[in-house]
Protein backbone atom coordinates (compact mmCIF):
# COMPACT_ATOMS: atom_id res chain seq x y z
CA UNK A 1 0.00 0.00 0.00
CA UNK A 2 1.42 3.42 -1.05
CA UNK A 3 1.86 5.48 1.69
CA UNK A 4 -0.37 8.29 0.56
CA UNK A 5 -3.20 5.56 0.39
CA UNK A 6 -2.50 4.07 3.85
CA UNK A 7 -2.39 7.96 5.65
CA UNK A 8 -5.91 8.66 3.49
CA UNK A 9 -7.37 4.88 4.53
CA UNK A 10 -6.24 5.97 8.63
CA UNK A 11 -8.33 9.80 8.04
CA UNK A 12 -11.24 7.55 6.98
CA UNK A 13 -11.99 6.26 10.52
CA UNK A 14 -11.77 10.33 11.15
CA UNK A 15 -14.48 11.82 8.76
CA UNK A 16 -15.10 15.33 8.68
CA UNK A 17 -17.44 17.19 10.46
CA UNK A 18 -19.73 17.88 8.22
CA UNK A 19 -20.79 21.30 8.95
CA UNK A 20 -20.00 24.73 7.27
CA UNK A 21 -18.06 27.15 8.41
CA UNK A 22 -20.36 29.21 10.76
CA UNK A 23 -20.25 32.37 8.59
CA UNK A 24 -22.27 30.06 6.27
CA UNK A 25 -24.90 29.00 8.69
CA UNK A 26 -25.03 32.59 9.83
CA UNK A 27 -25.89 33.74 6.02
CA UNK A 28 -28.05 30.94 5.32
CA UNK A 29 -30.06 31.45 8.64
CA UNK A 30 -30.64 34.77 7.21
CA UNK A 31 -31.68 34.07 4.02
CA UNK A 32 -33.99 31.57 5.33
CA UNK A 33 -35.83 34.35 7.27
CA UNK A 34 -35.72 36.93 4.30
CA UNK A 35 -38.85 37.57 2.43
CA UNK A 36 -38.78 36.17 -1.09
CA UNK A 37 -35.94 36.47 -3.76
CA UNK A 38 -34.65 33.29 -5.67
CA UNK A 39 -32.40 30.89 -4.47
CA UNK A 40 -28.93 30.10 -6.31
CA UNK A 41 -29.63 26.27 -6.92
CA UNK A 42 -32.59 24.82 -6.91
CA UNK A 43 -34.20 21.47 -8.68
CA UNK A 44 -32.49 17.81 -8.92
CA UNK A 45 -31.79 15.72 -6.55
CA UNK A 46 -31.07 17.82 -4.01
CA UNK A 47 -34.69 18.69 -3.42
CA UNK A 48 -36.31 14.64 -3.47
CA UNK A 49 -35.80 14.32 -7.34
CA UNK A 50 -33.86 10.99 -7.31
CA UNK A 51 -32.29 11.00 -3.45
CA UNK A 52 -33.39 7.98 -1.23
CA UNK A 53 -33.68 7.36 2.14
CA UNK A 54 -32.50 10.19 5.24
CA UNK A 55 -30.23 12.98 3.68
CA UNK A 56 -26.47 12.92 4.55
CA UNK A 57 -25.38 15.60 6.74
CA UNK A 58 -23.33 17.15 3.57
CA UNK A 59 -26.56 17.23 1.41
CA UNK A 60 -28.28 18.92 4.69
CA UNK A 61 -26.02 21.13 4.62
CA UNK A 62 -25.65 22.26 0.28
CA UNK A 63 -29.39 22.66 0.56
CA UNK A 64 -29.08 25.08 3.56
CA UNK A 65 -26.22 26.59 1.56
CA UNK A 66 -28.57 26.86 -1.35
CA UNK A 67 -30.37 29.54 0.32
CA UNK A 68 -27.63 31.90 0.76
CA UNK A 69 -28.21 34.85 -0.80
CA UNK A 70 -25.13 36.33 -1.78
CA UNK A 71 -23.77 34.48 -5.02
CA UNK A 72 -20.13 34.44 -3.87
CA UNK A 73 -20.75 32.99 -0.44
CA UNK A 74 -23.30 30.33 -1.64
CA UNK A 75 -20.91 29.16 -4.31
CA UNK A 76 -18.01 28.61 -1.52
CA UNK A 77 -20.51 27.27 1.19
CA UNK A 78 -22.21 24.99 -1.59
CA UNK A 79 -18.80 24.02 -2.64
CA UNK A 80 -17.59 22.71 0.76
CA UNK A 81 -21.10 21.07 1.27
CA UNK A 82 -20.18 19.10 -2.40
CA UNK A 83 -16.63 18.62 -1.22
CA UNK A 84 -18.05 17.34 2.03
CA UNK A 85 -20.03 14.91 -0.03
CA UNK A 86 -17.12 13.54 -2.27
CA UNK A 87 -14.76 12.82 0.96
CA UNK A 88 -17.64 10.91 2.56
CA UNK A 89 -17.81 8.95 -0.98
CA UNK A 90 -14.15 8.37 -1.38
CA UNK A 91 -13.79 7.35 2.70
CA UNK A 92 -16.22 4.76 1.96
CA UNK A 93 -14.26 3.76 -0.88
CA UNK A 94 -11.39 3.07 1.40
CA UNK A 95 -13.72 1.80 3.68
CA UNK A 96 -15.26 -0.88 1.87
CA UNK A 97 -13.72 -0.85 -2.00
CA UNK A 98 -11.19 -3.16 -3.18
CA UNK A 99 -9.94 -1.88 -6.05
CA UNK A 100 -6.35 -0.77 -5.92
CA UNK A 101 -6.95 1.89 -8.28
CA UNK A 102 -10.27 2.94 -7.45
CA UNK A 103 -9.12 3.25 -3.41
CA UNK A 104 -5.62 5.24 -4.68
CA UNK A 105 -8.27 7.87 -6.85
CA UNK A 106 -10.59 7.98 -3.23
CA UNK A 107 -7.16 9.10 -1.34
CA UNK A 108 -6.29 11.81 -3.43
CA UNK A 109 -9.39 13.07 -3.59
CA UNK A 110 -9.78 12.91 0.05
CA UNK A 111 -6.47 14.58 0.26
CA UNK A 112 -7.30 17.52 -2.56
CA UNK A 113 -10.72 18.45 -1.81
CA UNK A 114 -9.71 18.95 1.81
CA UNK A 115 -6.97 21.31 0.94
CA UNK A 116 -9.77 23.29 -1.16
CA UNK A 117 -11.89 23.10 1.52
CA UNK A 118 -9.37 25.11 3.52
CA UNK A 119 -9.12 27.53 0.66
CA UNK A 120 -12.61 27.75 0.65
CA UNK A 121 -12.92 27.99 4.42
CA UNK A 122 -10.15 31.48 4.21
CA UNK A 123 -11.93 33.21 1.18
CA UNK A 124 -15.12 32.82 3.24
CA UNK A 125 -13.66 34.20 6.01
CA UNK A 126 -12.55 37.04 3.87
CA UNK A 127 -15.53 37.41 2.17
CA UNK A 128 -17.34 38.59 5.72
CA UNK A 129 -14.86 40.55 6.77
CA UNK A 130 -16.58 43.18 4.53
Amino acid sequence: MSPALAQADHAAGHADAAALPAACEAAAATSSTSKGGAHMMTGGAMNGGSSTGPMADWETSMMRAATIMDPDLAFNCGMIAHHMGAIAMAEAELHAGKDHASRAMAAEIISTQRKEIDEMTKRIAALTKK
